[in-house]
């Protein structure tokens, strides 16, 4: 179970984001009372809606408390789940295993994918009808540890690897389209595609699935089958390891996404001659913890692609300048204003005429091409134009491949 998230015509706000504000203004000295009250209102209103027996006022209390003595934040934000998933339980008639018992983390934080699974496959020897909530797993001495925001669907993963399952199911609160409807209103819905393809989709900025889920379904080849909660009777999204002949996706492009990066590109004479030039450049980078997602170059010029939103300007000022120091090249530019655009499609880039496709549909909407890097695995393309031209070369290529 995820948290309680906005419902549709209303001015809700997410009980995780209420949660964290809760923890925020106790950790600054003031009251959280306004909002530790509308949670209160959102979850008495289920319990009471479901005409249930959960005794959840005293729940709240227990977390209140918890806030008010100082609970570390990933407790805190994680009690949505906590509450919600003891509510299904019992509407459901169910049993409620505390994810805390089943998701286990190691001393420096990350998965402990040997302890959890020997928990889950215990789990399931014993019981057969479980609510678990999401998001949050224990650290080796049990405080609580949270996945990264949409991790309901990473625990989703992880059981589901555990007990070994033939089929994944992931309800959430939209269908898979294949590109932002905000960009595209009626965009199609992706039918059947793969792991690979899911995970290049959700880096490129899709907003359909956490990526970290990816990894524990596809090591074992877990189907997964993403349901809209909107519409319960729709067939929904068949993400398999690789596609059959009966799961065709009808256009050669799957999906489209885009995000807003910075552009780092490094000249230097010769560079393609110097072993080891660009590891250098790339270990420099990685010193002041930047994360540079793709890597496109020439002989002489190599760029560095590093996401908008999460970078530290600071450190990356800083680690520029270091390449410049320590690497001397002739020439080092930053461009703040490119919006990279990824287009996935199995097979897409072995298609006659794909990429011409995409390449002369730009160019016909004097769209400039800024980057432009072929994935080895003829999965992905992605393409760098203006940032203020990113949806209008979206809409594009969507209009190129999918027939009304």
């Amino acid at each position: 179970m995820s948290a309680p998230g906005k419902r549709s015509g209303t001015d809700d706000e997410k009980i995780t984001d209420l949660l964290i504000a809760c923890h925020d203004l106790n950790e600054g000295g003031k009251p959280f009372t306004t909002e530790f009250d509308t949670i209160t209102g959102r979850f008495k209103e289920i319990v009471t809606g479901l005409e249930l027996t959960l005794d959840i006022d005293k729940l709240l209390e227990e977390i209140r408390q918890a806030i008010v003595q100082g609970a570390t934040l990933d407790y805190v934000r994680s009690r949505g789940e906590f509450l919600n998933a003891q509510i299904i339980a019992e509407a459901l008639g169910y049993e409620f295993a505390d994810a805390k018992d089943l998701v286990h983390f190691d001393e420096n934080g990350d998965f402990d994918m040997k302890k959890s699974f020997i928990a889950i496959s215990e789990l399931s020897l014993r019981c057969k009808r479980v609510v678990i909530p999401g998001y949050y797993g224990a650290m080796p001495d049990g405080s609580i540890k949270t996945f990264d925001r949409g991790g309901s669907d990473t625990t989703g993963a992880v059981i589901a690897h555990g007990i070994g399952v033939d089929l994944y199911e992931n309800w959430t609160d939209t269908a898979v389209l294949m590109v932002d409807p905000k960009i595209i209103p009626g965009a199609k819905v992706i039918r059947f595609m793969t792991h690979g393809e899911l995970l290049e989709l959700s880096d490129g900025g899709a907003k359909v699935f956490h990526r970290d889920a990816i990894a524990p379904a596809l090591e074992l080849g877990i189907p997964i089958r993403i349901l809209n909660t909107n519409d319960p009777d729709d067939e929904g999204t068949l993400v398999v390891k690789e596609r059959g002949k009966d799961e065709q996706h009808p256009y050669v492009v799957t999906g489209l996404s885009g995000k807003r990066f910075i552009i780092v590109t490094v000249g230097k004479r010769g560079m393609n001659q110097e072993v080891g030039f660009m590891w250098k450049v790339l270990a420099t980078m990685a010193k002041f913890g930047i994360n540079v997602q793709h890597f496109p170059g020439s002989n002489n010029t190599v760029s560095m692609v590093i996401e908008k939103d999460t970078v530290d300007m600071h450190a990356l000022r800083l680690a520029i300048e270091s390449v410049r120091i320590e690497h001397r090249p002739d020439m080092i530019t930053r461009d703040d204003n490119i919006g990279v655009i990824t287009v996935v499609g199995q097979g897409m880039v072995s298609s006659p005429g794909a990429l011409a496709t995409l390449t002369n549909v730009l160019s016909k909407n004097k769209i400039n091409i800024r980057m432009f890097n072929q994935g080895a695995l003829e999965l992905m393309v992605t393409i760098g134009v203006d940032a203020e031209r990113m949806e209008d070369a979206i809409r594009a290529i969507y209009r190129a491949f999918v027939k009304k």
